[in-house]
């Protein structure tokens, strides 16, 4: 008689073992991409609270509030752009809002104004998450 003295794995053996990868991903990556994105949210309201006490202080020393553009810094309150970051960071005095601003390269031509852009604002009592894709602005 013939043995099969064949070692491996058979073909539908194989088959749901990919099965299972491909469903252990689909419940992974959709985690890890909001875990992310949670991450971005609260390093830019940390940095933001950072700005706002900041401007309070020089409020109370200066009876103003003083304004700097995205990406530049401003020793007046002693704030910096930090090394790395992921957003640039702003202040409007009029307003009183400062804004963390990601910019997003969509379609990887490396211009980022066609891209989305994560804003997180603080005014004078909140922080507000908001995702600004050029037509509306999406709160979550």
């Amino acid at each position: 008689m013939f043995r099969r003295n064949e070692k491996g794995f058979t073909l539908v053996e194989l088959m749901i073992v990919v099965v299972i990868i491909g469903i252990l991903a689909s419940i992974a990556i959709p985690k890890f991409s909001s875990l992310i994105g949670k991450t971005k949210a609260s390093e830019a309201k940390q940095i933001l609270g950072q700005i706002v006490q900041g401007e309070k202080t020089y409020y109370f020393t200066s009876d103003a509030y003083i304004t700097f553009a995205p990406g530049a810094d401003c020793p007046e309150i002693g704030f910096s752009q930090p090394d790395g970051a992921r957003f640039d960071y702003e202040f409007d005095a009029p307003t009183t809002t400062a804004t963390a601003t990601e910019n997003v390269d969509v379609n990887g031509d490396g211009d980022l104004t066609d891209g989305l852009t994560l804003q997180i604002v603080a005014g004078a009592a909140d922080v507000q998450d908001n995702l600004d894709d050029g037509n509306t602005i999406l709160t979550w």
